[in-house]
């Protein structure tokens, strides 16, 4: 069961750019783009990807847990 990821509070600015990364082919385009930034656009890109993957482990978290939700009610009395 994928969904989405769901980002919120972010930024116009941040929104741009997660939309240009999201665009982008290959970890080697994105780093040829990060290495053209700014530090403060630097740093935020890397804020912005260190987002997605938190927001991404936590939703298998959850997917799992709700998986060992099920199979543990099956041997509840």
């Amino acid at each position: 069961m994928n969904k989405p990821l769901t980002l919120t509070n972010l930024t116009e600015e941040q929104v741009e750019m997660l939309d240009f990364m999201w665009s982008l082919e290959t970890l080697e385009d994105l780093q040829t783009w990060q290495s053209c930034l700014d530090t403060e656009q630097f740093n935020m890109s890397q804020t912005l990807m260190t987002l997605i993957v938190q927001e991404a482990v936590e939703d298998l978290i959850m997917e799992d847990l709700s998986e060992a939700r099920t199979v543990l009610k099956k041997f509840m009395l």
